[in-house]
């Protein structure tokens, strides 16, 4: 028995153990092997790609101070050209003389960035000039450059009027100054321009000369658009340069538009306004340290997997040696027990179990023996007794088979399912009436041992089995041995037979038949309609995202792409509103025909909702593929239709994701379709774009900003400025309207547009709108009592049941007079006529705090809204008041509202005054109030205290405001 143990447990340990550990450090030897090299690969394809990423970003650079050196000299040839229109000027050319009066040319020339401006007659004499000079210095100057041949570059206006000017840019060492006091270094912009009276005879000229010294300001002012160090050339000459750039690169390149690395920088050069050249340059030190980055990630990520690989063949031998051990175990404990059955049975214990007699090895051998030896003491032992209980057993069985036969019989016949039975050798013993029923069988057709197969002639609804069977029949294909088997069966009726297949203990099997026609038809129909659009009967959102998981699984296995296109009807609502829904819903219908057309049997269309569409590409599909679809897609959609009368056309925007390796996410897969959507509708509409990663950069950017959001709220870093509000009639401050600044430490101001919608969609603005009420208060108890203040509330805030409490509390600690504090609500908010909402507004009036409407009239049901809540002040949208003065309709829709508001008592305050005209025309339609930068841009509230400290003194706040535009004016 020793043996036995050593060779069955100790063995197969030790040589379990060492085979799995030699096969381990194989294959791991030949993964770290291979992994080696591909990192090698994967490092340089990303030392490239750095390097091309810097390219762009050079050549993003030199474009952009192309532009802005372009713009500067469109901007003189636009001056030029205007002083070219004034007829004063053109009357001047007349003279024929030197008139040695500069004040007409000195006068025209401020404001404008020109620097020297010279008057001809039609004679080619100078009879003009922005400064006192010598007129035979001038000519002789103007004597280096032919006017017409030299200034080879044309410049028009790009309205049609105004005189064309020719201009060309020359250095100092070629071209000087016109007139005494001009800059003398860098390079000048030389322009000349015919003067044409209204005759259209040409009266004489104008020339005119703009230095750009390219000195260190200039530069650094290149460098701060672009970001790079700059170097600008002339003819082969360098003109200017950063100082940090490199000295190598103050050399003409000789190759443009190609990026050539330094010995400490990168450059890149393109040409600029002709004939400059534009250099940007880098240190090489940025590239350096990527590329360095890539290789040390690449490196770390090799260790880390090696280490990881030895720890878990360590571990995986461990396991592997205690499992041998405990397995061998598990074979030697059942020959004790063998041992100890043996003994048993010696004794007379005939009852004892004897284990392992199905084991094929040495132990199964020798527990078999034991149970035969066991097997015939017993029966010796228990012959005569069992002769006697079984005599006994057979007559009260007899008995009871009696009574059961008579029970089954009547249950049998009276069951819902068919039933029949068949014994060891595949014969019938037991059948019902239902069966007969199911099967259409004729009476007395079917007979207890008749086969299976027999059976089937007497089915005439189920022949077709027997014929598809070839053969074999159903029964005998799915004859069961020992395990339960379910099917089911469409008879020639149509009829739904669900048939079980259940083993019997003794041998034999039990067949049941269950007609669920009906159950499988509503199984079918809810399975359809929960995969499919009522409307369009194409696959939904489910049904795809199936699709999308096995195309997944498909692609991968494939090393293969394919590509989902998400497509969405544009202007549908425009439709749908104007035709109506009806309409609507038969060009969705239409719309999802053309593409069920279109698209090939590979190619899934789904219907996510609304008019929002999906395709779901072939596999394998490339991006041509996807790029080809997607312009057939958007073909044969802007085909015109005729629905209901009417001829409709419809385009739509399309965005594409392509699946690959390293977008494997499913749902990260459609939310960037649904971007390269959104990308394409910002891009026009009737288009089609690709997802790209930057799509992606734009959303971080965004939860960037939440985040900074949450910060800046809980940092107190928001600030609150405030805007003045005046009465018309008299000039002086009626209140101030508090608003929200943010100034970023990133990014700058942050516009109100930007973040205050993410505030409300993160819930934050309630936070905020508090701190808002409660800062402004805090600071408006010090002011005039005649002074009101005016702070906005956001939707979110008026359906908070905590509006109230805060108003109170505010109002409590910092004892402003409620009649002092205005609440301003957009009438959106009271749209849905929100009993809650009405109320909350009702008890604020009643604490005496007002309540106004701001936007008015941008709403859908402006007029139903003052019905419905009685208003303190309406404040008239900026929208109409702004182009009052250009558009004769909003000049009458703000008239028509003040009347309105005069009418039912309320007052009335006009936001987006930005003119006297403006103020003026509102005074005479009887407006109450404005607001507006005319009046005061917001402003903190230091400055806010400034202008109620100075109309006490008796200076109104529009005479201040214009003192102050005045000032800066000069002051520029």
């Amino acid at each position: 028995m020793r043996r036995v143990r050593h060779s069955i447990s100790l063995k197969l340990a030790i040589i379990s153990v060492v085979a799995i550990a030699l096969s381990y450090f194989a294959l791991t030897f030949l993964v770290v092997i291979q992994w080696e090299r591909t990192l090698q690969l994967q490092s340089e394809q990303l030392s490239q790609i750095a390097v091309n990423q810097f390219s762009t970003t050079l050549e993003r650079d030199v474009a952009l101070i192309r532009h802005r050196i372009q713009s500067q000299l469109s901007e003189t040839a636009a001056s030029l050209s205007a002083i070219g229109e004034r007829g004063d000027i053109v009357k001047a050319a007349e003279t024929r003389v030197w008139a040695g009066d500069v004040n007409i040319l000195s006068l025209v020339q401020e404001g404008t960035p020109l620097d020297a401006i010279i008057l001809l007659n039609y004679r080619g004499q100078i009879v003009g000039a922005s400064k006192r000079a010598d007129p035979g210095l001038i000519q002789k100057q103007l004597l280096k450059v032919h006017l017409k041949q030299s200034l080879s570059t044309v410049w028009t206006p790009s309205t049609g009027t105004g005189p064309a000017v020719r201009y060309t840019l020359l250095p100092a060492t070629q071209f000087g100054p016109l007139l005494p006091g001009e800059p003398d270094a860098g390079v000048s912009q030389v322009l000349y321009s015919s003067l044409i009276d209204p005759g259209t005879q040409w009266r004489g000229a104008l020339v005119a000369q703009r230095w750009f010294p390219f000195n260190s300001g200039v530069i650094d002012e290149y460098s701060k658009i672009s970001g790079a160090e700059i170097a600008i050339f002339y003819q082969e000459k360098l003109v200017g340069a950063s100082p940090n750039a490199p000295v190598e690169a103050l050399q003409m390149p000789e190759n443009l538009r190609k990026l050539k690395i330094l010995n400490t920088a990168f450059e890149f050069c393109d040409n600029g306004p002709s004939p400059l050249v534009i250099c940007a340059f880098k240190p090489l030190e940025v590239l350096l340290d990527a590329q360095e980055r890539l290789r040390n990630v690449g490196e770390e990520t090799s260790s880390q997997t090696f280490e990881r690989l030895i720890v878990l063949g360590f571990t995986a031998c461990l396991i592997i040696f205690i499992v041998a051990l405990f397995v061998s175990r598990k074979m030697s404990q059942p020959l004790q027990r063998i041992a100890d059955a043996l003994s048993d049975v010696a004794g007379g214990n005939f009852d004892v179990r004897v284990e392992g007699t199905r084991r094929m090895d040495e132990v199964g051998e020798i527990a078999r023996a034991v149970k035969v030896l066991q097997a015939s003491a017993r029966e010796r032992d228990s012959l005569r007794l069992n002769i006697q209980r079984k005599n006994k057993e057979l007559r009260k069985q007899e008995q009871q088979l009696v009574k059961q036969n008579t029970l089954f019989d009547a249950a049998l016949n009276n069951m819902s399912h068919g039933l029949c039975m068949f014994d060891t050798q595949k014969r019938l013993i037991v059948f019902n009436q239902r069966f007969d029923d199911i099967f259409a069988c004729e009476q007395g057709e079917g007979k207890i041992g008749m086969t299976w197969d027999e059976m089937v002639q007497c089915m005439p609804l189920a022949q077709e089995f027997l014929e598809e069977a070839d053969e074999n029949s159903v029964a005998q294909q799915h004859w069961p041995s020992s395990v339960r088997s379910t099917f089911t069966l469409t008879l020639q009726s149509e009829q739904v037979i669900l048939m079980t297949l259940e083993p019997q203990d003794g041998g034999g099997w039990v067949a049941i038949f269950e007609d669920i026609t009906d159950r499988q038809r509503i199984s079918d129909h809810l399975s359809y309609l929960a995969t499919h659009d009522a409307l369009t009967k194409l696959p939904n959102r489910l049904l795809m995202n199936e699709r999308l998981q096995e195309m997944k699984q498909a692609a991968l296995e494939q090393d293969e792409h394919f590509g989902i296109l998400w497509l969405d009807l544009d202007e549908f609502k425009t439709i749908n509103d104007s035709l109506g829904h009806a309409v609507g819903d038969k060009l969705l219908c239409h719309v999802a025909k053309i593409l069920r057309e279109k698209v090939s049997n590979k190619e899934m269309v789904a219907r996510l909702g609304g008019d929002e569409f999906a395709i779901l590409s072939k596999l394998p599909a490339s991006r041509e593929d996807l790029e080809q679809l997607a312009k057939e897609v958007l073909k044969v959609i802007a085909s015109p239709c005729f629905l209901e009368g009417h001829e409709i056309v419809v385009a739509a925007s399309v965005g594409i994701a392509t699946f690959s390796k390293e977008y494997q996410n499913v749902d990260e897969l459609i939310r960037f379709a649904d971007l390269a959507l959104y990308q394409a509708k910002n891009d026009g509409r009737n288009t089609f774009r690709f997802f790209e990663d930057d799509m992606a950069a734009k959303i971080k950017q965004r939860q960037t900003l939440i985040t900074d959001l949450y910060k800046a709220t809980a940092n107190r870093e928001l600030e609150v400025y405030f805007q003045p509000q005046v009465i018309l009639a008299t000039g002086e401050i009626s209140g101030f309207e508090a608003l929200l600044r943010w100034n970023h430490p990133r990014y700058g101001f942050i516009s109100p547009f930007e973040f205050i919608p993410l505030a409300e969609e993160t819930g934050l603005i309630l936070e905020i709108g508090a701190w808002v009420l409660d800062e402004a208060c805090s600071l408006a108890v010090g002011w005039p009592k005649r002074v009101n203040l005016a702070v906005n509330l956001s939707p979110r805030q008026i359906y908070c049941e905590q509006l109230l409490p805060v108003v109170d509390d505010v109002l409590a600690r910092t004892g402003l007079d409620p009649g002092r504090l205005e609440l301003e609500v957009t009438e959106t908010v009271l749209l849905a006529d929100h009993l809650r909402v009405r109320q909350t507004l009702a008890k604020l009036q009643q604490i005496g705090v007002k309540i106004s409407m701001d936007d008015f009239g941008t709403g859908y049901s402006s007029l139903s809204t003052l019905r419905r809540f009685p208003f303190d002040r309406i404040k008239v949208d900026r929208s109409f008041v702004m182009s009052m003065t250009e558009d004769d309709d909003s000049r009458f829709i703000v008239n028509s509202v003040i009347d309105l508001a005069n009418s039912l008592g309320i007052t009335t305050t006009a936001e987006g005054v930005e003119s006297k005209e403006i103020a003026e025309q509102l005074t005479a339609m009887g407006c109450s109030e404005a607001q507006g930068y005319y009046f005061g841009k917001p402003a903190p509230p230091n400055q806010a205290l400034f202008w109620m400290l100075e109309e006490a003194r008796g200076v109104t706040l529009e005479a201040q405001v214009n003192n102050s535009k005045l000032t800066k004016k000069a002051a520029g």
